[in-house]
């Protein structure tokens, strides 16, 4: 409904313009909570959690921004790009309190494809994080070897290839503007 949205958005204004204040947090939780409160499952529900989480995550409370996500995880949305973004944020969010095996467990399953780079990419940083290099080296392929099949590039992915001792070639992907040109005069 509007009113439930204009709800989130004010909100939202109330997180961006306490961000500096470390006893903001407790008021926008209670604030969040009675818009949750009204419908679990509704898009402003869960729209406010990934506003909890955000801060949260911010405050480096990352229980905090795992509690907040695993609401949304839990949710009955069935919009299937939202449930991978939350498993991502869920997933690093455990991988920042050193939970290894449950971060791996959240980007277990399907992956939609449009995700599947990322997904690869974070499981190999979770794969560093635990020392396992030889994993690390599979996830971080497998997330390059997407990127590439989506003719898209990350410079990132390749550095952490290179970390890891993978040596990759740079992608030959066309891009819109290869170079400006200066007229001579």
């Amino acid at each position: 409904s509007q009113t439930e949205t204009a709800k989130v958005q004010q909100l939202m204004d109330e997180a961006n313009a306490t961000a500096d204040n470390p006893n903001a947090l407790a008021s926008i939780t209670a604030s969040a909570d009675k818009i949750v409160k009204d419908d679990i499952d509704s898009v402003q529900a869960i729209q406010t959690q990934f506003v909890l989480a955000k801060l949260a995550y911010e405050k480096q409370d990352y229980a905090a921004a795992e509690k907040a996500l695993k609401k949304v995880e839990n949710s009955k949305v069935k919009d299937e790009g939202l449930i991978q973004v939350v498993k991502l944020r869920l997933a690093d969010a455990q991988l920042a309190q050193n939970k290894y095996d449950e971060a791996l467990k959240t980007l277990s399953g399907d992956v939609d494809p449009a995700f599947k780079a990322t997904v690869e990419e974070l499981r190999g940083d979770i794969f560093v994080a635990k020392k396992d290099i030889d994993s690390a080296k599979k996830a971080y392929q497998a997330a390059w070897d997407s990127l590439l099949e989506r003719k898209q590039e990350r410079q990132i992915l390749q550095i952490k290839l290179e970390s890891v001792g993978v040596l990759v070639e740079d992608p030959q992907i066309e891009r819109p503007i290869l170079e400006t040109q200066v007229e001579e005069s």
